[in-house]
């Protein structure tokens, strides 16, 4: 990933000397970063196309494992359709997420537990997350026992954390290992700004860039799961 800043010779005179307000060269470099820190959120939940880094939507597919069976995909040069990289899906198509929803989560976890993984966290779209929120706070408020997990401050599903997230894909819940699951960078090219560089059709305007080498990696396959096209 690389931004730019670019540093004209009129924003370069209007801001100097002690009448200029406020560093425009300064606010510049933090728009910049905040501009990376968005498209890096985005790569995270990406598939992995072009030159993008492979996102939780490749690592862990929105598929079954028979879907998986079927493709050409690969994942870290290892083809899907080999049975030991294959990650836990399951397909809520014509299935009440209002009704089915909390049996499939409970499958989902314990499959996983039986592949010898571990579900650390829960990672939606704010849709999905409410839809569980509002079936949890129902079986709170009429069972006597407390089925699910729910405080105020965070919604979890057998004390593991639920997270959503705006660029999360609409009706899918992935279980991560983070075990199993790791964000990899370059520390020779993490956050590195380049020097100051002229550009050479057009005068008295600078450059500089900020370059990220990185990638995201699953390092199995069963501890992963994918409960997809969740309606209400």
């Amino acid at each position: 990933l690389a931004f730019s800043v670019n540093w004209s010779s009129e924003e370069k005179r209007v801001n100097r000397g002690a009448g200029k307000l406020f560093s425009i060269i300064d606010r510049k470099i933090e728009v910049t970063k905040e501009s990376l820190e968005n498209d890096l959120s985005a790569g995270l939940w990406g598939s992995g196309t072009g030159k993008q880094m492979d996102g939780i939507q490749k690592l862990i597919p929105a598929q079954t494992t028979a879907t998986q069976a079927a493709s050409s995909n690969t994942i870290g040069g290892q083809a899907i359709s080999q049975s030991w990289w294959q990650s836990q899906g399951i397909d809520m198509t014509g299935y009440s997420s209002l009704t089915y929803l909390e049996n499939y989560m409970f499958n989902m976890f314990n499959t996983i537990q039986i592949n010898n993984g571990q579900t650390d966290w829960l990672l939606m779209d704010q849709t999905v997350y409410e839809t569980y929120w509002k079936n949890a706070r129902d079986m709170i408020f009429t069972s006597p026992t407390k089925i699910a997990d729910l405080t105020f401050d965070l919604c979890k599903f057998m004390s593991k954390p639920m997270i959503f997230d705006e660029k999360a894909p609409a009706g899918e819940m992935r279980f991560v290992d983070k075990r199993r699951f790791q964000f990899c960078v370059d520390p020779e090219w993490w956050m590195k700004w380049s020097d100051w560089q002229s550009f050479l059709n057009v005068p008295f305007t600078d450059a500089k860039h900020i370059i990220c080498v990185l990638n995201t990696v699953r390092t199995g396959a069963r501890e992963h799961g994918c409960i997809f096209n969740i309606t209400e």
